[in-house]
């Protein structure tokens, strides 16, 4: 009886990791290849409060917005920024 418990987990767990290896074929992550002009950044800000860091390098500006796990709420952290003007560096076209 032992022995038949074993086989057949043996048989179950092969069978589960023969459909993981089909089921599961890697396909190329579209987001990471497109060249974009944005970065995302999260952080965590307070207890209940994450920050979403959106950075436009085109237009070089930022906005940040907190997500409250809590409520399940987004709001705007910071009206967006113009980075250029804040780290006075001028916008280069020449990408």
């Amino acid at each position: 009886m032992k022995k038949a418990v074993i086989v057949s987990l043996l048989c179950v767990n092969a069978t589960l990791l023969a459909a993981l290896i089909f089921v599961s074929t890697e396909e190329p992550a579209y987001g990471q290849m497109l060249r974009t002009d944005y970065i995302v950044l999260t952080a965590k800000a307070a207890l209940d409060w994450e920050a979403l860091y959106i950075i436009d390098m085109g237009a070089r500006r930022m906005v940040v917005l907190g997500v409250d796990k809590a409520r399940e709420r987004v709001r705007a952290f910071s009206i967006p920024r113009d980075l250029a003007r804040d780290f006075g560096r001028p916008a280069d076209n020449t990408r």
